[in-house]
């Protein structure tokens, strides 16, 4: 009998400790995934409000590399005209473990119907950057 009680209080152990393994892992996971929502929602509002500077400070430095400042300000100026007052909505987050991105997706209404607005993301030193950013008409 002292044999079982013994048993049992291992095995109470370990499922506790696993029990407890799954909520670290559950609030990292969602701790990541908040902050990834965090830089696309204020990259998207930066973009919507015609924002280059701040969007721009956003991009991982691949991205910076591969964007004149300058290109960027007019595509952000084309944008924000376009979906003038408008406001995105969070549509979705995927995530590709593998390399370490998230894609997070917004949806805008325009005047010719729903768009998409795409940003990919990547992390950099624990920190979420803005690697690529699109929009397309559904």
């Amino acid at each position: 009998m002292v044999m079982r009680k013994k048993l049992m209080v291992v095995f109470l152990s370990f499922l506790a400790i696993i029990f407890g393994i799954i909520l670290i892992q559950l609030f990292i996971n969602h701790s990541h995934n908040n902050a990834a929502k965090s830089v696309s929602g204020q990259f998207v509002s930066d973009v919507l409000n015609g924002d280059s500077k701040d969007s721009y400070a956003l991009f991982s430095s691949q991205a910076q590399q591969g964007t004149a400042t300058g290109d960027w300000a007019d595509t952000v100026t084309t944008l924000g005209n376009f979906f003038a007052g408008r406001n995105a909505s969070y549509a979705s987050m995927s995530s590709d473990k593998a390399s370490k991105t998230k894609t997070v997706l917004y949806k805008i209404p325009g005047n010719d119907g729903n768009y998409i607005l795409k940003v990919l993301l990547t992390s950099q030193s624990n920190t979420w950057y803005v690697e690529s950013f699109s929009s397309t008409r559904q």
